[in-house]
C-alpha cells in the first residue's frame, strides 16, 4: 500500500521505537504512563509500608502524549528503563 500525506499514526504502546519514530515524524505521538515512576512510587509505598511508616493509600500517576512538540521536554528515564538494562529474575 503506497504511503499517503493524509495518514497520521498514533501509537497506544510507549517503547523505543515509537520514540525513534516520534522523533523522525513518522508516528504522530504515544500515550504515556510513565511505567517506571509507577514501578519506583510502588516500591516506595511498600517500603514504608512494610515499615509501618505514613504513606498514601492511594497514588496516580496521570497518563500523557508524547509528540514531536514536547519531546525534547519529557524524561524518558521515567517511562523506559536504561538501555542495556535486563532483568533480574533470581536472586541469591
Amino acid at each position: 500500500m503506497p504511503a499517503s500525506d493524509d495518514v497520521v499514526i498514533m501509537s497506544s504502546y510507549e517503547n523505543q521505537t515509537m520514540l525513534k519514530l516520534v522523533k523522525e515524524g513518522k508516528v504522530l505521538g504515544f500515550a504515556a504512563e510513565y511505567p517506571v515512576m509507577m514501578g519506583r512510587i510502588s516500591v516506595d509505598l511498600a517500603v514504608r509500608a512494610l515499615e509501618k511508616k505514613d504513606h498514601e493509600k492511594v497514588l496516580l500517576v496521570a497518563p500523557g502524549i508524547v509528540t514531536k512538540d514536547n519531546i525534547d521536554e519529557i524524561d524518558p528515564t521515567q517511562i523506559f528503563a536504561p538501555d542495556g538494562w535486563k532483568p533480574e529474575f533470581s536472586v541469591q
